[in-house]
């Protein structure tokens, strides 16, 4: 599985994709009034929502481009209040910034399949006395066409109850069809409810706690969100996007599904943070089923380093003798502690190679 990470603002990074490349995209941009990432061109900090939805819509708009006819497109976004300096809202105004936002694609020509409900086990604390806490996030599923690639059966949930069917038996009005419980009951409502014995359908009500990481300096997504949507909307091989990736949440889960992955995102910082977080997993997963070719034993003699750094140094010298690619071994000396004799023996080796 390849990933691949663009530094640029979203819509041009967006524009060195191709048409139609794309089976699923997750994505949560910057909240419109609630940070500043310091970058010039970053969205999210016009003067009005209306600008703010503007200009997302005109990214987005480059998003369905990439997206292949089938595909679809998972929209994470918050609200907010408004403030004292608040051109044209009320002070503490709701804004309604996600509605805003997907109805606004609608009129762009996107269907709107779905308002899922992030129903965060962990909310921020909020000191009002005038209204509830905020717990909550909207995730738009949107798509290009009314007929699309949605794996339920990759999300179900379990059932709370199993309706007429205890304990093997069937009972009532109820008969077993294949690997279905058919309710015929609901035959005078117009149809079957099928109960399939791999759990309900996926309810739009997802509760997920908010996830944090040390290097994003703030609260990120839960890996369990985008995973959900790339295993509804893609299969294993197909290309995953995140437009505003972040601290590279969506990549992680794409990649420990066997998916493709393309991450774009104005910061460099942040690019780095990703392509760590990505590599690491590679790192962890990637070298785990496979045996250490018998030549490169002595990098894990006794007191040597493990079977997974042994195997990525051996993978990164001979994709540079394969390649014939500029490379510099003495940076994966210094990562994975290998010995003097050691690290002389795997030169002398493939020196010898070259030869």
């Amino acid at each position: 599985m390849q990933s691949r990470i663009i530094n640029d603002h979203a819509l041009d990074g967006l524009s060195k994709i191709p048409d139609q490349h794309v089976q699923t995209v997750v994505t949560s941009p910057p909240y419109w009034g609630l940070r500043d990432y310091g970058k010039k061109g970053q969205i999210g900090l016009e003067e009005t929502p209306g600008e703010y939805v503007d200009n997302l819509v005109n990214i987005l708009d480059e998003v369905k481009r990439v997206l292949k006819e089938d595909g679809t497109f998972w929209l994470n976004i918050g609200d907010c209040y408004s403030g004292e300096n608040r051109k044209k809202y009320k002070p503490k105004d709701l804004i309604g910034v996600p509605w805003r936002t997907a109805l606004s694609l609608q009129e762009s020509g996107w269907y709107i399949r779905n308002n899922i409900i992030w129903k965060k086990t962990n909310p921020m604390p909020e000191s009002v006395k005038d209204r509830c806490t905020t717990s909550h996030e909207n995730i738009f599923l949107l798509s290009r066409n009314k007929k699309y690639k949605f794996r339920q059966d990759h999300i179900r949930e379990p059932h709370k109850t199993s309706p007429n069917y205890n304990g093997g038996q069937f009972r009532g009005h109820t008969t077993k069809d294949g690997n279905k419980w058919v309710d015929q009951r609901n035959q005078r409502h117009g149809g079957n409810v099928n109960y399939s014995k791999g759990g309900r359908n996926k309810r739009d009500v997802w509760e997920m706690s908010v996830a944090s990481f040390d290097e994003a300096h703030f609260a990120v997504f839960p890996e369990d969100l985008p995973k959900t949507c790339i295993l509804a909307g893609s299969d294993k091989g197909d290309v995953v996007l995140d437009p505003f990736m972040g601290s590279g949440t969506t990549g992680v889960a794409a990649k420990r599904l066997g998916r493709n992955f393309i991450g774009i995102d104005l910061s460099e910082e942040y690019c780095d943070i990703s392509e760590n977080r990505i590599q690491q997993h590679e790192w962890n997963e990637g070298y785990v089923e496979r045996e250490l070719p018998e030549e490169a034993n002595f990098l894990t003699e006794p007191n040597g380093i493990g079977k997974k750094t042994a195997l990525a140094i051996w993978d990164y010298f001979d994709g540079c003798l394969q390649d014939i690619v500029q490379c510099d071994p003495t940076e994966y000396k210094q990562i994975s502690h290998v010995t003097e004799r050691r690290f002389q023996s795997l030169e002398s080796y493939f020196e010898s190679r070259l030869e």
